[in-house]
């Protein structure tokens, strides 16, 4: 009898789709990535939901009162863009900054104390508290990244400590500052302009490498799991921990700069806690599409969010509503974020 003529896609055929494996036997051929849904395509679709979501916020703070969205909903909306911006790069990161708050009331106390303690101009004493915040993020970036710390805990030791010496450089005691003039557009269009920015760069090939499952390890890290079947070389890849030390680095600035728009819009530095804006920030950052395992971000989803917030929170207050009721939202945001973001996960393949 004639032998079976040779079929070089057959089986047990070297590239055939039941080759031996490297560790014996036969495996189905490796799944190349690409092959799902377009990332992309889910958050633009929930970007669109955020759209009509901030439709109504604007409608009805218009029908609250004709000026509420110029007198207090966009004001608040540029702090609140800058700082969810920040976190929602820090979240991508894997290594969520909740010490967002604390940066940007020190950043306020440290300009309002340069002014009034040691006779600053105000501007510079505003950009020299703003460049404190550079050894700030990288000392959480060094913990969280190279050497492999969980993110959570370096950002959130370090806000205790922030907030210790923002308390003893205040005093206890809130110093007006008089900025000349109203920067509401200004701080609008940068913290926008911060949130679109930040997350359209998550998106560049060579920055995408840099999130969760690639740069995940770090010197303290937690070992991986032995395998002790021979594999191949590994490709050169970039340094382990760069994501979250060079997020927690820029978001650390873009909370500084958040704490500044602050202080303009309330023409003061009071000492207070951060934990506020930092909560505000991360619902802001769920709720635009950050996904809370990491590595997702979408385009403008964190500048939607964070418009649809200020305008809740507008309205909510010139309603004279119990202020428990905008922590509830902010809440009610961050799990309608979670579970978004978890979806957004499920149905793409990248």
């Amino acid at each position: 009898m004639a032998a079976a003529p040779y079929t070089p896609a057959g089986p047990g055929v070297p590239g055939g789709p039941m080759a031996p494996g490297a560790g014996g036997g036969s495996e189905p051929p490796p799944i190349r990535p690409g092959g799902g849904t377009n990332p992309l395509v889910p958050h633009l679709i929930w970007e669109a939901v955020l759209a009509v979501g901030l439709l109504a916020v604007l409608a009805t703070a218009a029908a609250t009162d004709g000026r509420l969205i110029e007198r207090a909903m966009l004001p608040q909306a540029g702090v609140i863009a800058l700082a969810g911006a920040a976190m929602a790069l820090s979240v991508w990161s894997g290594a969520p900054n909740l010490a967002i708050g604390s940066i940007a009331v020190f950043t306020a106390q440290v300009g309002a104390w340069l002014v009034d303690g040691q006779g600053w101009p105000l501007w510079p004493a505003m950009a020299a508290a703003v460049v404190l915040a550079l050894p700030i993020g990288l000392v959480m970036g060094l913990l969280a990244g190279p050497i492999g710390l969980p993110g959570w805990a370096v950002t959130l030791a370090s806000a205790m400590g922030i907030e210790a010496v923002t308390f003893a450089v205040a005093d206890s005691s809130a110093v007006p500052l008089r900025f000349q003039s109203d920067l509401t557009y200004v701080w609008l269009a940068l913290g926008l302009a911060a949130a679109i920015a930040t997350a359209g760069l998550t998106w560049a090939p060579g920055v995408r490498a840099l999130a969760p499952g690639w740069a995940r390890a770090g010197l303290l890290s937690p070992p991986p799991p032995v395998d002790d079947r021979p594999t191949a070389p590994a490709p050169a890849g970039p340094l382990p921990g760069t994501g979250p030390l060079v997020a927690l680095l820029l978001s650390s600035v873009l909370a500084a700069v958040a704490g500044v728009a602050q202080a303009n819009r309330v023409q003061a530095a009071f000492p207070q806690s951060g934990f506020g804006l930092t909560t505000t920030s991360l619902a802001v950052a769920l709720l635009g599409g950050a996904s809370a395992f990491g590595g997702r971000l979408g385009l403008v989803g964190t500048a939607l969010a964070s418009l649809i917030l200020s305008g809740v929170g507008a309205v909510l207050a010139f309603r004279n509503v119990e202020a428990w009721s905008q922590s509830l939202t902010l809440a009610a945001a961050a799990f309608v974020g979670l579970i978004v973001g978890a979806v957004l996960g499920r149905v793409t393949r990248n």
